[in-house]
């Protein structure tokens, strides 16, 4: 049985309290006042400033504090989040004071977003506020609101490039002005907000469905509300260009922010509130592994689980609460044990202080800011499950039934079953490569890498997205579709396409984005329930270099602090432990066409060289291409590592391999021939003898072609 208690949550936070000396600085304008972090006007310097407030505040209340080893009393903390607070209020545009860079912050898209965020903690200050912090408080609301009021647009588009997929910003302003309307009653204009807020707050999780749809809202039905849909058919969000799973639950933690608050003042929530939430929730349910990781199959475009990770903690609780969800009551507790693992590897009792070190020297603005969201989330889940009967017990996990998920917007598709995770995204997230370029370095078309996963669900520590199980190619590139075609077979599912590949930032002055070749996929997961067989195809159309070279097949594992640093490597001959964080570059030959790691993941290659073990110096997996967010060490097959020359007609390259999960050292070699490359009716085909002892024919021509 699983159990939760605000212990659980009260533990990480007030072990993080150590740390807070060290990143508590005090206002130059006015010494009696300090901010955590930069206090500077960016976006997150503010927000994270007001979600530590919030949680400073948030602890003050809590009696348990006294049981455990903080080292501030809780008169000190109200004093200290208090102290942050006024920094916050004097310091915007109606205040009297300036930010640590000689400006005021307020009054743009993001401008609340930390204030919402705050709520819990604004709560908790609010009856030990003097009457001029109130009064500074009322003035920056209403001054927000009124802008929300007037000059903000409502929008929404399923697509991102056009700059209208808003879900998350939709509900936090929408939050903002209906708290004001409920706040302020006697405000110029609190019988307005109400209506500009409903209408935000139906884009926010919006559906294609409720362009037709007659339920009702303030009198009304939604189709006259409905101003477009932000997720699509099947509930998947292109936030940043990418299916974005963690954004999905960002929204669920603004709506969780909303729904206790209303709660906790007695205040009637408006109608609109929870419309559709256990829609996604039922979908994106099936994105989380069973310890509360979010299986992000789309990718990552941010450090690795932290933010959107974070705050999913929020959507667990909101489940639990609503719809007394074991699923999320397990990952609720599951994501608590994986974050205090983390925090108790930092002496300094930072959330992420020794995986991030290299952020904390080349970016701290943005380091404090992932370690203000955990905080402020922990001490909100000790906030709501002190104050509300919340389900907090579940039964273990028994294993769950097969799940089929697809998505043709993305190209997505997600199986669950026997304890894995197989799925492949078209539209998925792909850091592009680094590099010199007189010229705009976005895709001249609608262009996407794809990225796959075959991976156990009791493993979450085993998955990495960026560009997962397909070829690494050493442009600034992206393949753009020119067929992408997926549906379920019986126990699994086939996914292909081609495209072509755009060189899309040249390096060489004059040199426009072109297209630098034509690639072909084809992925089919096997009825096994374990396997999955890919084919991947790259040939050079004009001469063009490749200039970081290339990896073929691009298995990327973890090796980091959720695993303790360590991954045993077996073949039939080779044996290998690699640790983890590498100091330098390191290429290994295994000389094996089977290997298997950890008894949990085996690979197999069927057409093009042996495998390869290629570990890069430090953490490889970056953040906005410089910042290092986590350590993997990578399969691969082909591996050049220096630029590489391509003329018309160059077929750059061509390989077979295979993945399974939940497969032993011993399993995977059992079958000497398991994956056989055979010739049939004119094209290749693979003959794989599946972990359930039958044998699969997978044609690798494309459809059609």
């Amino acid at each position: 049985m699983i159990a939760i208690t605000p212990q659980d949550y009260l533990r990480p936070a007030v072990a993080f309290l150590k740390f807070l000396p060290k990143v508590i600085r005090t206002c130059p304008e006015d010494p009696s006042l300090k901010f955590y972090g930069t206090g500077d006007t960016g976006h997150w310097a503010v927000q994270c400033n007001q979600q530590v407030m919030a949680g400073l505040a948030i602890l003050s209340e809590s009696p348990l504090v006294d049981e455990m080893d903080s080292p501030y009393s809780r008169d000190e903390l109200r004093a200290l989040a208090l102290s942050l607070f006024r920094y916050s209020v004097r310091t915007h545009l109606t205040g009297d004071l300036t930010c640590n860079d000689g400006k005021k912050w307020g009054r743009h898209w993001i401008s609340v977003l930390g204030l919402e965020r705050a709520i819990p903690g604004l709560n908790v200050l609010y009856p030990h506020m003097t009457a001029d912090d109130r009064a500074r408080l009322r003035a920056l609301d209403l001054f927000e609101a009124d802008y929300r009021l007037d000059d903000y647009p409502v929008e929404a588009d399923i697509v991102a490039r056009t700059g209208k997929n808003k879900p998350e910003s939709n509900i936090w302003n929408a939050g903002f002005l209906f708290r004001a309307a409920a706040n302020y009653p006697d405000a110029p204009n609190a019988a307005a907000y109400p209506e500009k807020a409903t209408r935000m707050m139906l884009a926010g999780l919006s559906h294609p469905s409720d362009a037709a749809s007659d339920e009702l809202f303030r009198g009304r039905p939604l189709r006259d509300w409905f101003v477009g849909p932000n997720f699509t058919e099947n509930w998947s969000l292109d936030h940043h260009n990418y299916m974005n799973v963690g954004y999905s639950f960002v929204c669920l933690s603004n709506l969780a922010l909303l729904h206790f608050n209303f709660r906790e003042r007695g205040q009637t929530p408006p109608d609109c509130l929870l419309h559709h939430v256990e829609d996604l929730w039922k979908v994106v349910k099936k994105f989380v592994f069973p310890d509360g990781r979010l299986l992000r199959i789309g990718g990552d475009s941010r450090a690795r689980y932290c933010y959107c990770q974070d705050f999913a903690l929020q959507g667990f609780t909101l489940a639990a609460d609503l719809f007394g969800d074991e699923d999320a009551i397990r990952a609720e507790a599951g994501f608590l044990r994986l974050m205090e693992k983390e925090q108790k590897g930092n002496p300094d009792g930072s959330f992420f202080g020794s995986r991030l070190v290299d952020m904390t020297r080349e970016c701290p603005y943005y380091y404090l800011r992932l370690e203000a969201d955990p905080f402020f989330a922990v001490a909100c889940g000790a906030r709501w499950r002190s104050l509300f009967a919340i389900p907090d017990k579940a039964p273990d996990a028994a294993e769950e039934p097969a799940y089929s998920w697809s998505d043709g917007f993305h190209s997505a598709v997600l199986r669950r079953e026997a304890g894995v995770a197989r799925s492949v995204v078209r539209r998925a997230e792909a850091c592009p490569v680094p590099t010199r370029s007189f010229y705009c370095n976005v895709p001249p078309k609608d262009g996407c890498n794809p990225s796959a996963l075959c991976v156990p669900l009791g493993r979450s520590d085993f998955a990495e997205w960026n560009g997962n199980l397909f070829a690494f190619i050493g442009l600034r590139c992206a393949t753009l579709d020119d067929k992408t075609v997926f549906r379920e077979t019986t126990g699994g599912f086939r996914w292909e396409t081609s495209g072509d590949v755009w060189e899309s930032g040249p390096i060489g002055e004059g040199e426009h984005p072109y297209v630098a070749g034509r690639r072909t996929i084809v992925v089919e997961a096997l009825p096994d329930g374990r396997t999955m067989v890919f084919a991947d195809r790259f040939v050079a159309t004009r001469e063009c270099s490749l200039a970081l070279g290339f990896r073929t097949l691009h298995l990327m594992i973890p090796n980091d602090v959720y695993n303790d640093g360590r991954r045993r490597w077996r073949g039939r001959s080779f044996d290998r432990t690699t640790t983890a964080v590498p100091d330098r570059a390191e290429l290994v030959e295994t000389r094996e066409r089977v290997l298997n790691v950890d008894d949990a993941v085996s690979v197999f290659a069927i057409a093009g060289t042996d495998l390869r073990l290629y570990r890069e110096g430090g953490r490889n997996i970056l953040l906005n291409n410089a910042l290092r967010s986590l350590c993997a060490d990578e399969v691969c097959m082909d591996c050049d590592l220096g630029a590489r020359h391509c003329r018309p007609g160059d077929v750059v390259f061509d390989v077979v391999y295979a993945v399974a999960a939940n497969t032993t050292r011993d399993e995977a070699l059992a079958v000497p021939d398991r994956a056989v490359l055979a010739e049939k009716d004119g094209g290749r085909h693979v003959v794989f003898t599946g972990f359930d002892g039958q044998k699969y024919d997978v044609d690798l021509a494309l459809a059609g072609a």
